[in-house]
């Protein structure tokens, strides 16, 4: 029987990779626990072009959108700012890698999570991809017909990861020089600055 992470730990989990059901939302909104699409376990991901999920074409150009290029965050700075309204990062929990978003010309969008992290004397990688496609509001991206997976495990121990595909609300950016700074929500109705780094 597979064990599952219980507690602050997933806690953590939950805020490592992103938008838990929803980002941005209006005031006082309360995007509720993360919704289970999306979310699961890897013990093996396949390389890219062996099995990853593909974009789907696009249906409209985000022409001159101040998100298109890839964008980069360190693993450890994301899940202390996704952490710190519940009390920050836990002791012993750490993670080295890092997240990519590619925002194309065309409208595609893809994410790529590669790193591991270690919890006490445990530790296991977190990776995979998700692809799919956005549309510019100016202010604000929404994502439609994300596929894929990132996701998960610390020596056997499920590491459950909300992920993209769980994303149906505009999610508030600004972009400023080489930062894409990004609004997640989290439950509770905290709202916590991503700032992702141009690649």
């Amino acid at each position: 029987m597979r064990r599952t992470l219980t507690g602050g730990l997933v806690t953590a989990m939950l805020a490592l990779v992103a938008c838990t059901g929803g980002a941005g939302g209006g005031e006082g909104d309360d995007p509720g626990p993360p919704s289970p699409t999306g979310m699961g376990t890897a013990t093996a991901t396949a390389p890219p072009g062996e099995g990853s999920p593909t974009a789907p074409t696009p249906t409209e150009e985000p022409a001159g959108s101040a998100l298109v290029g890839v964008w980069t965050i360190d693993l450890q700075d994301k899940l202390r700012a996704l952490l710190a309204p519940y009390g920050g990062v836990p002791a012993g929990l750490s993670c080295r890698g890092a997240e990519n978003l590619l925002f194309g010309e065309d409208g595609a969008f893809l994410a790529t999570l590669n790193g591991r992290c270690r919890f006490l004397d445990k530790s296991g990688s977190v990776q995979g991809e998700q692809a799919g496609e956005f549309r510019d509001q100016g202010d604000a991206f929404v994502l439609h017909h994300v596929v894929g997976r990132l996701s998960g495990e610390i020596q056997g121990i499920a590491v459950p990861l909300a992920a993209w595909d769980t994303t149906t609300r505009p999610v508030p950016y600004r972009v400023d020089g080489d930062e894409l700074t990004i609004t997640v929500a989290m439950p509770g109705g905290a709202r916590v600055e991503l700032v992702y780094r141009a690649a």
